[in-house]
């Protein structure tokens, strides 16, 4: 799905540029953002563990191979958004930026499920050829909404948003597992 800044700005929750949630009390909650290759850190290495075991999990369930959930998934990213609430991680998010000019860009892995049609207008939308991509949405089993009174999700879904407006990008796209419902996010 692509998501560029005009259909965003009518989002309710981002509504006039407010880089706020409506109706989700945030306190305790914090974002960092870290460099993938970055791990001197008890709290980056909770947040890769429980991205790592929350895929591998979910890729067993699907009926996925989980050797297919690696580690480059996680440091090939240029940046790694991590909330958490306290020192529990409580989800993650991965963005990496595209050239789209690049010769190469078409054989990137994460591509690999683009026709060249969609790819071709992917490029035509773009005005910048800056593409921003998000990837691996993670939320901690015990932090969904059926565990708890908040709803993670949305405060994750909300980060990602805001982290697209303030990406320089026109355009982010994300490839979603229907299975969990992030499609109706």
């Amino acid at each position: 799905k692509l998501l560029n800044k005009t259909n965003l700005m009518s989002i309710s929750s981002l509504r006039n540029g407010a880089s706020k949630m409506d109706d989700i009390k945030l306190e305790g909650f914090r974002y960092t953002y870290v460099k993938p290759d970055f791990f001197d850190n008890n709290l980056v290495c909770s947040a890769f563990n429980m991205w790592y075991k929350t895929w591998t999990d979910s890729y067993k369930y699907f009926g996925w191979d989980p050797g297919q959930v690696r580690s480059d998934q996680w440091t090939r990213q240029d940046k790694v958004g991590i909330l958490s609430y306290g020192e529990e991680p409580v989800g993650t998010l991965f963005f990496k930026y595209h050239d789209l000019n690049s010769p190469f860009i078409s054989k990137d892995s994460y591509f690999r499920m683009w026709s060249e049609e969609d790819f071709q207008k992917l490029k035509e939308k773009s005005e910048t050829n800056r593409v921003y991509v998000c990837s691996w949405f993670t939320l901690e089993k015990s932090w969904r909404k059926k565990q708890r009174e908040i709803d993670a999700k949305k405060i994750l879904g909300g980060i990602c948003a805001r982290s697209f407006l303030d990406s320089g990008s026109d355009i982010m796209v994300g490839t979603v597992v229907k299975e969990s419902n992030m499609h109706d996010l």
